[in-house]
């Protein structure tokens, strides 16, 4: 088995014969050929019966289950109900999600944005201190807000800022 870069696999631990729990054709599973190889592959759909839950079960010799593998929705099924396995083998492959570039120049635009750091223009102070905000009057559009300190602390004194009024900040202070 080769390492795929595309798809997750769940592979089986135990050894023994494969049988299919609710994996039905039309209701939990689909039949697609692959366009380039031809050959044909069952898909695990999104069932409408929330009952039905498509797991691939491993039976031992004695006809008991040893393992129970819940597949996926969108899992390709590598194996057929009846099928011999070994340790190790692949029951079913998960596409990963890919994007529609795959050249290195598909990601560049995310990178930039990730890694632009400007300082924004008009930076929003919150507050500098612990206390109570205090709006005072306001003239030609803005207006002026004083922060309180409420703790005892003498290092902190009253801050006072001039802040842009618009029809928000007017109701509220109102």
């Amino acid at each position: 088995m080769e390492w795929d870069p595309y798809t997750f696999s769940i592979l089986t631990e135990d050894a023994g014969q494969v049988r299919f729990r609710d994996i039905l054709e039309g209701i939990t599973v689909h039949e697609e050929v692959d366009e380039v190889t031809g050959l044909s592959r069952l898909i695990i759909v999104d069932s409408p019966d929330e009952k039905k839950q498509p797991a691939i079960e491993i039976r031992g010799q004695d006809g008991k289950v040893t393992r129970k593998y819940h597949m996926p929705v969108h899992a390709h099924l590598m194996v057929q109900d009846g099928e011999p396995v070994s340790a190790g083998d692949v029951l079913a492959k998960i596409p990963r999600e890919t994007t529609k570039t795959k050249d290195i120049t598909g990601g560049l635009p995310r990178v930039v944005e990730l890694f632009e750091a400007r300082k924004p223009r008009e930076t929003a102070v919150i507050s500098e201190i612990d206390g109570l905000v205090k709006h005072g009057r306001s003239s030609k559009g803005s207006g002026r807000s004083s922060s309180c300190p409420t703790s005892p602390d003498r290092a902190a004194r009253v801050r006072a800022c001039h802040v842009a009024c618009t029809s928000t900040s007017r109701r509220e202070s109102a």
